[in-house]
């Protein structure tokens, strides 16, 4: 433990501020990364207010990106802390190091947000979006009947996964069981709009 007194008795008093900053949220950002490691970590975040934030709350966000959250926080006091230590020790002035401290910390929380928010995109929900369906052709599997008269089904495959899905059709005729057709649209969020082939 010597080594540490000597460290910490070494630095200046703007330094000890900074490491009571970055020592604990070092700690903290190694305990979140061992957890996402071993699977502990979840897609969840506590946004400022202390709620769990699952991604679709909307705590305060610029251009898309969720900055106060837990993660982002730590990644500010740890980064910010550390880089604040490192500049006094260049010998850079308490105000110039201060600042350099505090745009870097908001570059890591920036960052952290960026990640956060790509990784949100690369989940996969399962629901199946219909509008990816438009331009691809399908097979009638219950009739359709004619000039938007009542809902038919179709078997169409959409994001790698073969759905059966509601279908109408403007068609003058009734398009029959094994009909190849083409999804034109959508009628309403559930049900394709489709034309023969």
């Amino acid at each position: 433990m010597n080594w540490f007194t000597s460290w910490w008795e070494a630095m200046t008093g703007l330094q000890q501020v900074f490491s009571f900053m970055a020592i604990p949220a070092t700690v903290i950002l190694l305990i979140q990364i061992v957890m996402l490691l071993i699977g502990l970590g979840g897609e969840q975040d506590m946004d400022a207010d202390g709620e769990i934030d699952d991604g679709s709350a909307d705590g305060y966000e610029h251009d898309g990106l969720k900055l106060i959250t837990v993660r982002g926080l730590v990644a500010f006091f740890a980064v910010g802390g550390w880089l604040g230590i490192a500049m006094i020790d260049a010998g850079l002035h308490p105000a110039v190091a201060s600042l350099i401290a505090l745009i870097g910390g908001f570059g890591a929380l920036l960052l952290v947000a960026a990640i956060l928010k790509w990784a949100s995109r690369l989940q996969d929900d399962g629901n199946v979006n219909y509008d990816n369906a438009v331009g691809m052709t399908g097979e009638v599997y219950i009739a359709v009947p004619p000039n938007f008269t009542g809902k038919g089904k179709i078997n169409v495959t959409v994001q790698n996964r073969y759905i059966e899905a509601d279908a109408v059709s403007g068609h003058t005729e009734p398009l029959k069981h094994g009909a190849a057709v083409k999804i034109v649209g959508l009628s309403d969020p559930n049900t394709f709009l489709i034309k023969p082939l």
